[in-house]
């Protein structure tokens, strides 16, 4: 998913010295829950992988940003 992405959009990005790159996270990234280890795990790696990505395309123009999405049950998820 990630990676992949990455992979397909950075050329370009570099060609034109600037991009922006958004990966969605989970708050369990940093706070996981129980029965949830496998998800917490992705997430965590997600977003190790988005810093260390932040500083290997900086001097490129390429920013790159995580949210940390958190969705409550109260709260729904619309376009």
């Amino acid at each position: 998913g990630a990676v992949r992405m990455t992979k397909a959009v950075l050329p370009t990005m570099r060609k034109r010295g600037s991009g922006q790159i958004v990966n969605i996270s989970s708050l369990v990234a940093v706070l996981p829950v129980p029965f949830e280890g496998y998800y917490a795990a992705a997430k965590a790696a997600l977003l190790a992988y988005s810093e260390a990505l932040r500083h290997e395309v900086k001097s490129l123009g390429v920013k790159v940003s995580v949210c940390r999405a958190r969705v409550l049950p109260y709260q729904s998820c619309t376009n």
